[in-house]
């Protein structure tokens, strides 16, 4: 029997999808700049979020300190975010957000270079590169959501659930005020996980699954109860 599903591909040939894709980005964008969230750090990298932007600074500016004494000198409170464990003190978040925000963490250090700003790791181009990098990747999870809907619905049904989605759901809330929350990231692995699973499972090849392997690897390390999506993958 033929297969009635359309090809799994990202395809440009149906334009009300990435339309919506688009407005989301574009919401996304003139929220943050508007707001000038990024020029609040004080708000922006407290408890969770200090805790899970930490991890940046600590590896690639101040030599793997993970007590993050760095940040009480700065003025920041990392008694917010850390553990104290048989008298050490330890980070209770887990580091699957710094991993997928660390291109944009050297997008922001040069940036910081080139503009004369603080390269202390917690600047505005440091932390306006992270809200685009979480706005990024709930971009692109919704391209790997669109890719998937595609095969079962039309274009403006896609397009309608897109935006019902990214814009009438919290995924807006914490992909601009709370964008350094392990939210925004988790629906960007889950969409890519689903995407990759099912292209494993049409091939059999090798590499996908591989690739899917290594999403839930870093689902697992960007909060470890997320793992019970495997459950319907």
């Amino acid at each position: 029997m033929k297969n009635p599903l359309r090809p799994l591909r990202f395809s440009i040939r149906r334009p009300w999808s990435l339309a919506a894709i688009l407005l989301y980005v574009l919401t996304a964008n003139t929220l943050i700049n508007t707001r000038n969230v990024y020029e609040r750090p004080q708000n922006l990298l407290r408890y969770d979020q200090g805790g899970y932007y930490s991890y940046l600074p600590a590896v690639w500016l101040y030599g793997g300190d993970f007590t993050c004494s760095f940040y009480d000198s700065l003025g920041y409170r990392s008694q917010e975010f850390l553990k104290d464990y048989q008298g050490k003190k330890f980070n209770k978040y887990h580091v699957g957000p710094a991993v997928l925000l660390a291109p944009f963490f050297a997008l922001g250090h040069w940036e910081a270079l080139r503009s004369g700003a603080p390269t202390t790791g917690f600047s505005p181009p440091y932390l306006q590169w992270a809200l685009i990098g979480c706005y990024f990747y709930v971009a692109l999870g919704l391209l790997c959501l669109r890719s998937l809907l595609l095969r079962y619905f039309d274009d403006v049904v896609v397009a309608l659930s897109l935006l019902a989605l990214a814009l009438g759901t919290n995924l807006l809330y914490y992909s601009t005020h709370e964008a350094l929350m392990s939210h925004a990231y988790s629906f960007f692995l889950f969409a890519l996980l689903w995407y990759l699973a099912v292209r494993y499972w049409e091939s059999g090849r090798l590499p996908w699954l591989l690739a899917t392997g290594l999403v839930g690897g870093l689902i697992a390390a960007t909060r470890l109860p997320n793992l019970v999506v495997g459950l319907v993958v």
